[in-house]
């Protein structure tokens, strides 16, 4: 029997039916050979599933992995790609081809999604299906895991690898902290980071005291075209390690912070103008028994102030800067107090 339909009202329409739902996140297709699948995000195929559905590399493999095929889009066309087998060499044979460099998502399928897509239906072709034997349903039970439990497992491997993500996040934030107020070269405190540390303090001065010390390697445009910038950086790196040693400060706590060039400032809390002079001593003093392999011994001019109540950043600045400037005058590597 043969049945024909037509009109001018009669359309025939093609439409594609997934009713797959992308899970997760996206892989790279990093290696593939035809439909052998080598690894995605260069790391085996396999691991994938067993990663994130526990799925075995067994003889089940490709029963559990109907549920989760490989869904990508193709000029604007959903694809889907079914693990068929998984292989010795933890590759996963698909389906059918799958590219280099496509992006792929693992996917489930979700009823209310095929159901509310179906436009027609088709008659099915072949013998009738077997009917399942009570050994073959408790085997079938035996190995098969449910999706939900599968779903569970994909969430809880997700969960773990976003917090793994956060916290390499954080890490990276708190190295971009540090480099954003950092000296390169010598680890200390970079300028403006010393500057508002000091503002900081003037503010939450409240009837406490603090003091600040600016030093100047002495004749140190002479060391670098003498004997090189490595020679001029090994110079201002001994003195930045004399600068973050306590027990050569004795200053409890501290900030050093390289001002610009060869000058340096340190911030004193709770450190009247002789206690600061004491510590200033110290280093001037263990700066000029330090000896470098070409320039051999240095000297370092310092100057002192306390901060006043009146004080504003500007003008302690400029009254430790002062106190420098009369150390150099008067014959370099001394303390001068203002």
């Amino acid at each position: 029997m043969l049945i024909l339909y037509g009109g001018e009202q009669f359309y025939v329409e093609s439409t594609k039916i997934t009713g797959w739902k992308p899970l997760g996140r996206k892989f790279h297709v990093t290696k593939s050979d035809g439909r052998i699948l080598q690894e995605l995000d260069g790391i085996p195929a396999y691991e994938v599933y067993q990663k994130y559905l526990k799925i075995q590399n067994d003889e089940n493999f490709f029963y559990h992995t109907l549920e989760f095929p490989m869904f990508y889009e193709h000029n604007g066309t959903t694809i889907l790609r079914v693990p068929v087998a998984s292989n010795p060499d933890n590759s996963i044979t698909m389906s059918s081809d799958i590219d280099v460099n496509s992006i792929v998502r693992i996917s489930y399928g979700d009823p209310e999604t095929i159901i509310d897509s179906i436009k027609t239906a088709a008659m099915r072709e072949g013998s009738k299906n077997t009917a399942y034997t009570k050994s073959s349903v408790q085997a079938k039970s035996l190995t098969h895991i449910p999706l939900a439990s599968r779903l569970a497992n994909f969430i809880s491997a997700t969960s773990l690898e976003l917090e793994e993500m956060n916290q390499q996040l954080a890490n990276i934030n708190k190295q971009l902290k540090k480099t954003a107020i950092t000296d390169g070269l010598t680890g200390l405190y970079n300028r403006k980071e010393i500057q508002s540390r000091i503002g900081e303090g003037l503010h939450c001065m409240r009837g406490g005291i603090f003091s600040i010390i600016m030093l100047d390697i002495d004749n140190f445009k002479q060391v670098n075209d003498t004997y090189g910038h490595q020679e001029g950086d090994n110079v201002i790196i001994a003195l930045a390690k004399i600068l973050q040693d306590n027990n050569i400060l004795d200053a409890g706590a501290f900030s050093a912070g390289r001002w610009g060039g060869e000058e340096f400032m340190l911030l004193l809390p709770d450190c009247g103008i002789d206690c600061a002079k004491d510590i200033a001593e110290r280093i001037r003093k263990c700066f000029a028994g330090t000896t470098f392999q070409q320039a051999q011994s240095l000297t370092v001019s310092i100057g002192v102030s306390q901060a006043r109540e009146d004080d504003t950043l500007d003008s302690l600045c400029v009254r430790v800067d002062e106190a420098l400037y009369a150390a150099k005058q008067s014959g370099k590597n001394k303390v001068v107090v203002c």
